[in-house]
């Protein structure tokens, strides 16, 4: 009997760590939504400007128009009776994995982000969201050619490369060797100057794009826009900000190459990382590995901005997990597993083995605090000045990541250019438009201070190096006026010996 009680237990047990799990990996999912959906306001036609004419083709029109049809078509067989955030989620996967693998366009893709800040809306329930949505696809539907003009962005190429820095045995190793995939788009006169753009969880490079490329081809600036692992056209599965920060270290050594043959006489002089959401925390990861063998000023990088990133895997999954992201859905399974938070019901150590062995983030348990806690002690920051962006009313990755770690950190390391504190936004509020014309002209007031920045380092530098030269100069010329002065020494003592021998000659002949 008391063999069957302990069994049941064990079961009961079992199902509800089971059931933990399934809530967490939820979790992780419609967070990583939010990056699109949880800004207050919609994205207008008009808050994406081109940055070359897009030559909209038929072939681009017809393909939008068959993604808008049949995301319409799935739309009408959804329940409108299932939970409203997780027809949210529904939805935006949906968009996702039709704008990722069936339709291969740049034009989908900027219909696609249009339609993810739709979900951003504030709708009674899940019938209105489905009417809501259904009535917006059948407009853009008539009128796509004429959006696609207003949203498209064009990138010039696109290319791949292997993960060779995760792939190493000392890193997560070979098994995490995989395709990386990103797109170029070339600043409209010829340029060495490069900005690395890190996008958030569930989107891909070209829906990054399209928020914030612009922002840096207006000043000049080439954009690579790299798909991180297990999103867009890149292999491998999302590693929660350190695996990917070794990938946008290889991506940081492609555009540095000069035997690169595919940027040609465009290789790096001056770079700038910016990554919102999972791309900051991949941001904010790359700065902090001087002493890791990745110091980012040998790849010329001269700037970094944070836009709502984290500082460690296990601290934003316990904000999650504590403050729900204000999710009424969260409330419901908390109070039906009877705790205040999955925080509690779960624990940390469970969290930690649920990042290495069922996340796979690529570390071990003997490192996993080092390589996972970008502000760990043992680890260094770059020389790199950072610029951190945070909206206050952000509850998915929350706004006290940024002023209790992050700032801080910066702060002491006297590497802080400014903290932009956005009143009132929410998460990654950039992906939907919002804030857009301040956030353009905060990010080209940064690069007027990196790039002047960057002139009086080279100034200080070649002043130093001229003084050094004219004391190596100095140097020379003491040593050669020695050498001189040997020289006229060694002859007069031989003239004053020559006339002493002469001078003996004539006192021992007259003797």
């Amino acid at each position: 009997m008391n063999n069957e009680v302990f069994n049941s237990q064990k079961e009961q047990k079992q199902k509800k760590y089971k059931l933990t799990i399934i809530i967490l990996c939820f979790l992780l999912t419609i967070t990583g939504f939010s990056t699109i959906f949880l800004a207050s306001n919609s994205l207008t036609t008009n808050s994406i400007q081109t940055n070359k004419v897009s030559n909209i083709s038929v072939n681009d029109v017809k393909k939008a128009t068959e993604f808008l049809n049949e995301l319409l078509t799935y739309i009408k067989t959804l329940n409108k009776n299932e939970n409203l955030d997780v027809l949210k989620v529904d939805i935006a996967y949906k968009i996702y994995e039709l704008s990722n693998n069936s339709y291969d366009s740049v034009a989908v893709d900027a219909i696609a982000s249009e339609l993810l800040s739709n979900l951003s809306g504030t709708f009674a329930d899940s019938q209105s969201l489905i009417n809501g949505l259904g009535t917006n696809i059948g407009q853009v539907i008539k009128d796509v050619a004429t959006k696609l003009e207003s949203l498209m962005l064009n990138y010039d190429e696109r290319i791949q490369i292997e993960s060779t820095t995760a792939a190493q045995t000392s890193e997560a190793g070979p098994a995490y060797k995989v395709n990386l995939n990103a797109y170029i788009y070339y600043a409209p006169t010829k340029s060495t100057k490069w900005a690395v753009i890190v996008h958030p969880f569930m989107t891909n490079g070209k829906i990054y794009a399209q928020a914030i490329a612009k922002m840096y081809l207006d000043q000049g600036y080439n954009v690579i826009a790299p798909d991180l692992r297990g999103f867009g056209k890149s292999g491998g599965s999302v590693g929660m900000g350190y695996l990917e920060s070794l990938d946008i270290w290889d991506w940081l050594t492609y555009i540095n190459d000069e035997h690169n043959y595919a940027i040609a006489d465009r290789k790096a002089s001056k770079v700038i990382i910016h990554g919102t959401s999972l791309g900051g925390a991949t941001t904010l990861q790359t700065w902090t590995q001087a002493n890791m063998g990745r110091d980012l000023t040998t790849k010329n990088v001269i700037g970094i901005v944070d836009d709502c990133g984290y500082d460690s895997m296990t601290g934003i999954i316990e904000g999650l997990l504590t403050t729900g992201s204000g999710m009424e859905l969260l409330a419901k399974i908390t109070n039906l597993v009877g705790k205040e938070n999955l925080y509690d019901l779960i624990g940390e150590e469970n969290i930690k083995n649920y990042l290495i062995n069922q996340i796979k983030v690529g570390l071990k348990e003997e490192d996993f605090d080092l390589k996972q806690n970008a502000f760990h002690p043992n680890r260094q920051i770059s020389k790199v000045p950072l610029y951190i962006i945070h909206g206050t009313s952000d509850t998915t990755v929350p706004y006290s990541i940024s002023t209790s770690i992050v700032y801080p950190a910066a702060k002491k390391a006297n590497l802080l250019y400014d903290f932009w504190q956005v009143q009132g936004q929410q998460h990654a509020f950039i992906i939907v438009g919002l804030n857009k014309t301040e956030y353009t002209n905060n990010i080209s007031k940064y690069i007027r201070y990196l790039e002047k920045q960057n002139t009086s380092n080279k100034e200080e530098q070649a002043s130093e190096d001229i003084t050094n030269l004219d004391d190596q100069k100095d140097l020379e010329t003491n040593e050669e006026e020695k050498e001189e002065k040997g020289f006229f020494a060694k002859i007069g003592d031989a003239i004053v010996n020559f006339f002493k021998s002469i001078g003996n000659f004539f006192k021992n002949l007259f003797n």
